[in-house]
């Protein structure tokens, strides 16, 4: 399996942002972008690069992506390549507590693999749009983690197909049917 993105669903910026992730590993081959409730832990176990996110809540991750983190195995994380995002206002600082850090910093602890600073998206207001109106800056960032994740596997970027740094052994399954990125 390609890269998972998983996000926790909001006002809908964040599953759009999800998709402009997934839009970014999208030109390497088939990446597979769905909503946390569609994801199942065995799902996260079979996936060679998980990216997640979802919007910030009370300076943190919502019920919805705690719960989640609480409901999938920590064996499911285990030697697992991670990138962590989040959709948030911008505040002053202190203020606005970011999403991504708590939920790499928690997957971090259950054994996954988190080398790459956890990445804010910023909301023009609680409901977005982004606040440039840029997409790119999404595609652009999983451009980054695409590199990123090729170095951890030991391959060259240009590289197509699915790519498997080889840190846990792999299952077989349908857990998730690929995503369509053609929007």
């Amino acid at each position: 399996m390609e890269p998972l993105v998983i996000y926790a669903p909001g006002s809908g910026t964040t599953e759009r942002v999800a998709r402009a992730v997934g839009k970014g590993f999208g030109t390497a081959g088939t990446c597979v972008v769905a909503s946390i409730d569609h994801v199942t832990p065995t799902a996260v176990w079979d996936a060679d690069l998980v990216v997640i996110g979802g919007p910030a809540h009370v300076h943190g991750m919502t019920h919805a992506l705690r719960r989640f983190l609480r409901q999938t195995v920590e064996s499911a994380w285990q030697g697992l390549p991670v990138v962590a995002f989040d959709i948030r206002v911008r505040g002053e600082a202190g203020t606005a507590g970011s999403a991504a850090v708590r939920v790499a910093r928690k997957l971090r602890t259950g054994g996954a693999v988190v080398d790459v600073p956890p990445e804010s998206f910023f909301v023009a207001g609680m409901t977005g749009p982004l606040e440039d109106g840029s997409w790119s800056e999404p595609r652009n960032g999983a451009a980054s983690w695409r590199r990123w994740w090729c170095r951890t596997a030991g391959r060259p970027e240009e590289e197509r197909g699915p790519i498997s740094p080889g840190l846990r052994p792999r299952t077989g399954g349908d857990h998730l049917a690929p995503a369509r990125l053609d929007n």
